[in-house]
Formats: structure tokens, sequence, C-alpha cells
């Protein structure tokens, strides 16, 4: 029973989702130095003074003052301290570490999107690879049946437009080789802006492993990735921050409400100059009442706690998108496993139709239309496997990214 309680476990391990060294490695890169990232890191430091701000205002405030309205000139200096502020010392501290927090989360969904930004570019461009290389294949294939068809029309077993279309053909493979070769060229610049340096080589952001193996990989380990979504959702940066707004805002509302009451303070003043008897002191307590014009005070109250519940509402609704978002991915991966098999024994199929078109091509029993159809066809469906394994592979990764799989999205910001 050990052995196999072991045998489980280690099989769960095997399980869990992975992602591609290289495309972690991008995204590290991109997540840490990327500017909008530098940006918001500067945010929640200021957000960190905030703080520091809010804690000092239950110190004394020094204040003097200098006037010469007489013969000899008058100074006051001045000492207060809060006493009693009807709470609204403790909402704005609250409103400071509640608006840290938001810029924290803010940071995080900035670094989630360009992750997912960084897996979109850096699979597209392992795919346009692909693509190139199968379309390569074609090309081959085509120009190995010149050299036979050439010697056939020169013998005048075929006609010359067996050849024509034979070349026809060709030139449409180079065609959609060069529109695959200008997408990687889009998708590793916007993997540059990205990243925000040129590869160390060529060859530096290519994936490690053919997309064939990534894709098995991934659907491997894909049955991982559906289970505690609502937890997932849960602590993701857009649910975080949309909570953390409504805190700020029902602060905000807190800080207000505290305004409508009066304050109670502790008051030391030394004067000295003027008409005042020199070096005069005072120590008393007083009572500071500010409620603002009319019901202003209690109407914008009011007002912060109703955009507090809007917040609220908007959380809901991050809450939903991500669900959704993450729902369909899972599905997209399903059905892209399931086109990925479909299509291997589709070009498997091709292959072996080719082989035999091209016999009876020889023999006289297929026209040289049905085998370069077949060319085509069998071209076609490995094309589209390879479709197939980048959705799901991109799928695969961008899920990793919205659950916050990832070591850095763990980390303390």
């Amino acid at each position: 029973m050990g052995l196999a309680l072991c045998l489980h476990m280690g099989g769960v391990a095997l399980a869990q989702p992975t992602m591609s060294p290289v495309l972690l490695n991008l995204i590290r890169q991109t997540v840490e130095l990327h500017p909008s990232v530098r940006m918001e890191s500067a945010f929640v430091r200021a957000a960190k003074e905030d703080v520091s701000a809010a804690d000092w205002q239950r110190y004394p405030t020094l204040a003097a003052q200098t006037s010469s309205n007489t013969p000899r000139l008058s100074t006051q200096l001045s000492l207060e301290q809060p006493l009693w502020t009807g709470g609204r010392l403790d909402a704005q501290r609250d409103m400071a570490r509640a608006q840290e927090a938001l810029q924290v989360a803010q940071k995080k969904e900035v670094q989630y999107q360009l992750a997912t930004k960084v897996v979109d570019s850096w699979v597209a461009m392992v795919q346009a690879d692909e693509r190139i290389k199968e379309t390569g294949r074609t090309i081959d294939q085509l120009e190995r049946y010149k050299a036979m068809m050439r010697r056939r029309v020169d013998a005048q077993v075929s006609p010359q437009i067996e050849f024509t279309l034979l070349e026809w053909r060709t030139f449409q493979a180079r065609v959609d080789l060069q529109q695959t070769r200008t997408a990687r060229t889009l998708s590793r610049n916007r993997l540059r802006q990205l990243v925000g340096h040129e590869p160390e080589s060529d060859a530096a952001w290519d994936a490690e492993q053919p997309l064939a193996a990534l894709a098995t990989t991934a659907s491997e380990t894909r049955h991982a990735l559906g289970r505690q979504i609502d937890d997932a959702i849960d602590v993701h940066p857009s649910v975080r921050k949309a909570r953390e707004r409504a805190r700020v805002v029902q602060y905000q509302a807190d800080v207000q409400r505290a305004g409508l009451g009066p304050e109670v303070y502790l008051r030391a003043q030394y004067r000295a100059g003027g008409a005042a008897v020199p070096g005069e002191r005072s120590v008393f307590v007083g009572v500071r009442y500010q409620p603002g014009a009319g019901l202003s005070s209690l109407a914008t109250s009011r007002a912060a706690s109703e955009r507090a519940q809007g917040q609220l509402f908007a959380a809901e609704t991050a809450q939903r998108e991500l669900n959704e978002q993450m729902r369909t991915d899972l599905e997209n991966m399903a059905s892209a496993q399931m086109r990925a098999d479909a299509l291997a024994t589709a070009v498997g199929s091709s292959t072996d139709v080719l082989v035999s078109n091209e016999r009876l091509f020889i023999a006289g029993k297929r026209s040289w239309q049905e085998v370069l159809n077949t060319v085509r066809e069998g071209g076609d469906n490995r094309l589209a496997l390879v479709d197939a394994r980048a959705a799901l592979l991109a799928a695969y990764y961008r899920l990793q990214v919205v659950r916050g799989d990832l070591d850095w999205q763990q980390s303390a910001p």
C-alpha cells in the first residue's frame, strides 16, 4: 500500500502543469523590466509613503507665524495635538493602506496582462516556425516532382500543361511560405518590444522542443488546470483591485462622515513681541467644527458609499469574466486536442494516399491533377495540425498565467 501511495503521489506530481523554460524566462524579464511595470512599482512606493504620511497625522503639528502689523514684530509658535477626531485619522490611515493594496493589485494586473501577451507572441512565433517547416516540406516535394515531370514532358509522355500546373502549385506554396515568414517576423518583433532587448542569438528565443512535444506535455497535464478555478479567480489581481478600490472609496466615505462631527485638540502656544506680553504661554483644549456648506459633507459621504457599492459589483463582474475566460480556454484546449488527434490520423492517411496515387499515376490510372491535389491536401492537414497544437499550447499557457501558477506570481511585489 505504501508503494502504491508513493507511485500515486509521484503521478500527481508529474501531472502538474509546466511551462517552457524559454518562455518562462521571457515572461520573467518582461514583468520585471517593462516600463509599465516600473511605472506601477513607482506608484506602489508612493502609496507606501502615503501610508507613512497618514501615520504621522497622529503626531503633534508645529506651526510658526511672524507678522509686522504692529510697531514690534509679533511671533507665535504653536503645537497642536489631536485628541479626538471622530475616527477621521483611523479612516485616513485605513484608506492609505487600502490604496497601497490597490496599487499592488494594479501592478500585478499589468504583469498578468504582459505575461499573456508574451505567451501569445511566443506561441505565434513557434507556430510560424512549424508552419515554415511544413510548407518547406511541401515545396521540397514539388521540387522533386519537377525533375520527373520535365523528363516526361521532354519524352512527350506528359503535356506541357502538367509541368505548368506544377510550377503554379510551387509558386503558391512559396507565397504561403513568405506570408508565414512575415507572420513570424511580426511575432518576434512584438516579443522584442515586450522583453525590451534583442535576443542573445538567432535561436535564443526558439522553443527547446518541437511544437508536437510541447503540445503533448500540455495535453497530458491540462486536466490539472481545471481544478480550483474559483480559488484562482478569488485571488486574481483584477478581482483584488476592484475590492481594494471599493475599500478605498468606503474609507473616503468614513473620512467625510467623520468631518460631520467636531474635533477635539490640545494646543500649546507661545507668543512674543507685538502688543502681547513678552513670552506669553498658554495651553488649552479646543473644539473645532467645520461641517462644510449646508449638507454638502453628508451628501459627499453618501455619494462615496454608493461608489463603494458600485465597486463591489465591479469585483463580481471581474469574477464572472475571469470564470468565463478560464472555462473558455479549457474548452478550447479540449477542442484543439480533439482536432489534433483527428488531424494526426488524417496526415498519416494523406501520406499513404499520396504514395498510392504516385504509383497509380505512373501506371496511368491517376491524373497529375489528382496527385497534386493529394500533395496539397497533405500539406493542408499538416498545417492544420500545427495550428491545432498551437491553439492547445496557447490556451494551456494562458490558463497558467490567469491562475497565478508561475513562481513570480506567488512572490511578494
